[in-house]
């Protein structure tokens, strides 16, 4: 009997030492996902509400599939940007589309070769990757400078 009680004692002991703090070291950071930020003619933007669509059509009898992603912020629905992308298709050439709203201004890729957006990856729920350059309003009177745009969407 003493023999029994020794043993559950040991057993409690070490089941409940195992059982300590969730400090543990050796964890994975995570990093946040749902995000899109740049900074616009030097002035940090976090767009916090991110919205997807996909859209199917048929172009000379190929179905395709574009995503449509449209952010913003929720303290300033004049900040935002939309993009859209084939589906399933990284690189440089997959964005065919960027605008941003800012200030009450429509900037868009005028000239696309003083712009880049990189899709880093692009899978069946979730797309990554960066932007930069400068982008002109509709009747080129104006110009906004983007740096430092990057995101990371789950959908």
């Amino acid at each position: 009997m003493k023999k029994l009680l020794l043993f559950i004692t040991i057993a409690i002991t070490a089941i409940s030492s195992g059982c300590g703090s969730d400090n543990n070291t050796n964890e994975p950071v995570v990093t946040p996902t749902n995000f899109m930020r740049s900074t616009v003619n030097g002035v940090d933007v976090n767009y916090d509400v991110i919205a997807t669509a996909k859209e199917n059509y048929i172009s000379e009898g190929v179905e395709h599939t574009d995503l449509v992603i449209t952010a913003s912020k929720s303290d300033d629905p004049s900040k935002s940007i939309t993009f859209s992308s084939a589906y399933l298709e990284p690189g440089t050439d997959s964005v065919f589309y960027f605008e941003l709203n800012h200030d009450e201004l429509e900037y868009d890729t005028g000239n696309p070769h003083s712009f880049v957006i990189t899709l880093a990856e692009s899978t069946a729920n979730s797309v990554k990757g960066t932007f930069t350059g400068t982008l002109s309003n509709f009747d080129n009177t104006s110009s906004a400078v983007i740096t430092n745009g990057n995101f990371d969407i789950k959908f």
